[in-house]
């Protein structure tokens, strides 16, 4: 990749990561934490039905499956920077004109555009911090980043709670949120790199592994989606107010947060397999729990914390201290990441 012979010092190196995970934690707040629900209510509101708003949210998970082996490619003709604003580009562009129709067709597509800015930011992100940071501080450095990514779909339901979901206003706001987050990007160009393709790295045995990290992907992802888009409906059907059924999702979001370092502890505790299979257990208990937990605000509070914790974590506990995939760790490191390890090699 270029600028490998560049030796950062620890200040450049943690005011880089700072910046980078600004950026990728205020595109998230949007691409994520506040879309996906906002479309699933402002549709909900306009008597779409579920079946509809469904595969509308769905949009941007299928960019994601249909355009992710091409992303290592674009990095390395675009760069990190460049790539970046890309990802704002196209989040911004999805977002205005998401304010201009109410063709579902069109909505669609415009998710699938954001969709194309989500995987763009997410894997260049991962990518850029694991080239920034010392390779004894990369399974830190990629928890951090996990962590915020986890924090932003804490936030991004707050948004809608000051906005609402009946008018553009959110929109906009999203669209000046990236836009800051595209700015960032640009003052970061001394720190800017163009990651090796798999090609030119000629690993071909750690790549065999992405089709197999990339279902494990897709299954979190459906029902990390799944249940962001259709919990505040779900709330809201059971009587709950709208700014009660948004706070849900943010609860959801701070489970995801807070509880990585416990599942984290309990991966280096068991193993990786015995974490897996305890946080997708109890993310189909929590799943069961969530209808008889609804008539009671404080126990639906718990349960949407704890399913939160556990269904943000089961995607992905574990990366050891060098980055690598499977390892042992105080953090937990999503799948993108992994395969972003594979990338630098």
């Amino acid at each position: 990749m270029e600028n490998t012979g560049i030796e950062y010092t620890d200040k450049q190196r943690w005011f880089a990561l700072t910046k980078i995970n600004t950026l990728s934690a205020l595109s998230q707040i949007v691409q994520i934490g506040t879309v996906t629900p906002l479309l699933s209510l402002s549709l909900d509101q306009h008597g779409v039905e579920p079946a509809k708003i469904g595969v509308i949210v769905s949009a941007s998970w299928l960019a994601i499956l249909l355009l992710y082996k091409w992303v290592p490619r674009l990095l390395a003709h675009l760069g990190l920077v460049r790539t970046n604003i890309l990802s704002a580009a196209l989040t911004i562009a999805a977002l205005i004109g998401m304010t201009l129709t109410t063709h579902l067709v069109l909505i669609f597509s415009l998710n699938f555009v954001l969709g194309i800015g989500l995987i763009l930011r997410w894997i260049a992100c991962d990518t850029w911090i694991l080239a920034v940071a010392s390779k004894d501080e990369r399974g830190r450095t990629i928890g951090v980043h996990e962590t915020l990514m986890g924090l932003g779909i804490a936030v991004g339901p707050l948004l809608l709670v000051v906005f609402g979901v009946g008018s553009t206003a959110p929109y906009y706001a999203c669209a000046v949120i990236v836009l800051l987050s595209g700015a960032l990007a640009l003052t970061l160009k001394g720190y800017d790199t163009r990651p090796q393709t798999p090609a030119e790295k000629r690993h071909g045995k750690l790549f065999s592994v992405i089709p197999t990290a990339l279902c494990g992907a897709f299954i979190a992802g459906f029902s990390e989606t799944s249940s962001v888009s259709f919990l505040a409906g779900y709330s809201l059907s059971a009587g709950y107010l709208l700014t009660a059924a948004t706070l849900l999702i943010s609860v959801f979001g701070i489970g995801g947060t807070v509880l990585q370092l416990p599942i984290g502890w309990m991966a280096d505790r068991s193993s990786y397999k015995v974490g897996q299979l305890i946080c997708g257990l109890i993310l189909l208990l929590g799943t069961l729990a969530i209808p008889f937990s609804q008539p009671l605000p404080w126990l639906a509070t718990i349960t949407v914390f704890l399913w939160g914790g556990r269904h943000w974590r089961h995607e992905h506990p574990g990366s050891d201290r060098g980055g690598r995939p499977g390892g042992r760790t105080s953090s937990v490191h999503r799948h993108d990441g992994d395969c972003d390890v594979l990338h630098l090699g």
